[in-house]
């Protein structure tokens, strides 16, 4: 089953990043076990410039520099203008907050209502999951079969039967245990049903079997065939199941739905999921479906989109989720979106450096005798986590420093290797690098 790996992502990112900030303001993160909307911190809105430049005068000052060259197909993400900050970030399980059970519950049937509006909840699907902390034990269980539940308990519902080898419209909705976060499963079913009776084990290739696959383990790209990557603007059209539609309108729809979607009681919302491509599916012979790549914005600012794994420091992506649309009026399939960031420390910043300054500064760093591709020109939140004085994190909350950087993925010809290069947003120093093999081109 999918599970958030933020934490487990960000522990690799040890980048040591600096932004030029205004002092903090106050936050009331240290009443830890009360309610949440003190912890998610103040943001005093303080717009400034970002991207100042049209794509051509990217264009043009890209290839202004001696050992840079942009590509045609270049991919640009970064806000015209945004209130822009430095804060720390938190991974907030419920467990850990006590979180009142018959809350959490109210909240899941909630988010089942948003998503299955002509649907029930069945007591004989829902199911929960309750950690121990004296005994560092889960227990599961059906709700139905408890008289009471404890506080901090979470829950699945799963309409899958064990052996599903009649298939009766089942969905499946899980909210992992971070409130407000990243952590979410929502299958609808028809993708999977189209599949139909097949197995696939992710190692041993494809296995027959007389059964649909369970929705919790469901993955679309392992089972249509990808056509091609493209930006969420662009204006190309494939035929879904109910009709031609253009990706940006596909897009547009997903994320109005998905950034209306519910989070917790006690929460203001200050993230938002936001396509960062689409991957184009072969559904059927004349039909396709949208696969989108989403990313978690905070306040107009994207994190970073780590969409890689090969030779890279990055071998998951915590940041990113996904969702399947095959019809124009749904979305069919999410992992993961985005309501909360759990923040304190919060600074706003008052300038940065334009692109114009950054890609001299990375210009100026990597080699003269190679003449670098530009794919791609984003400006991003960039995420690591704090350490201890022995090097240690905290795994309760996974505490990490968040800061802006400029980010620029170039292509070297001489190594057929992608470099994706980093710098400050403060002044456009700290340069640093990584390279990756298999970085998908995204298609304007």
């Amino acid at each position: 089953m999918k599970q958030g790996v933020i934490a487990f992502v960000s522990a690799l990112l040890s980048m040591a990043l600096f932004c030029g900030c205004d002092k903090p303001t106050e936050n009331t993160n240290s009443n830890k076990g009360t309610l949440f909307l003190d912890f998610v911190g103040d943001y005093p809105e303080n717009p400034i410039p970002i991207l100042t430049s049209s794509e051509e005068e990217i264009r043009r000052i890209i290839n202004e520099q001696p050992n840079l060259i942009c590509s045609d197909s270049l991919y640009v993400m970064a806000p015209e203008s945004a209130s822009v900050y430095e804060f720390t970030d938190y991974s907030v399980h419920v467990p850990l907050f006590d979180y009142p059970a018959k809350q959490y519950q109210k909240d899941f049937e909630e988010t089942f209502k948003y998503f299955f509006p002509n649907k029930e909840i069945d007591p004989e699907y829902l199911k929960y999951k309750n950690y121990d902390s004296e005994t560092y034990e889960w227990e599961y269980g059906y709700v139905k079969d408890k008289q009471e539940l404890s506080d901090g308990v979470c829950f699945t519902y799963d309409e899958t039967p064990e052996r599903p080898e009649i298939w009766n419209d089942p969905v499946y909705l899980e909210l992992a245990d971070e409130i407000g976060g990243g952590s979410a499963l929502i299958n609808k079913g028809e993708a999977t049903r189209l599949v139909g009776k097949t197995e696939v084990d992710l190692y041993d290739n494809s296995v027959s079997s007389n059964t649909y696959n369970r929705l919790s383990d469901f993955e679309p790209t392992v089972y249509f065939k990808t056509i091609a990557e493209y930006s969420p603007k662009s204006k190309k059209s494939y035929k879904l199941l109910d009709g031609e539609v253009k990706i940006c309108d596909a897009v547009e729809h997903f994320e109005n739905y998905i950034n209306n979607a519910p989070i917790s009681t006690g929460l203001e919302r200050n993230c938002r999921t936001e396509v960062y491509s689409v991957q184009v599916l072969r559904v059927d012979n004349d039909t396709y479906g949208y696969y989108f790549h989403t990313l978690q914005s905070f306040q107009g600012v994207s994190f970073e989109p780590v969409v890689y794994g090969s030779k890279s420091p990055y071998d998951y992506d915590g940041v990113r989720g996904e969702a399947l649309m095959i019809r124009s009026d749904d979305v069919d399939y999410i992992h993961q979106y985005f309501g909360s960031d759990w923040t304190a420390d919060v600074k706003a910043c008052k300038s940065i450096v334009p692109f114009e300054a950054a890609i001299k500064n990375i210009s100026d760093k990597v080699s003269k005798v190679v003449r670098f591709e530009v794919r791609t020109v984003e400006f991003v939140y960039v995420r690591y986590l704090d350490k201890d004085e022995y090097g240690h994190i905290n795994i309760d909350t996974y505490e990490g420093r968040v800061t802006p950087a400029w980010r620029v993925t170039m292509y070297n010809p001489n190594d057929n290797l992608m470099y994706v290069c980093y710098v400050d947003a403060k002044d456009g120093g700290n340069f640093r690098y990584f390279w990756a093999k298999g970085i998908v081109n995204i298609t304007v």
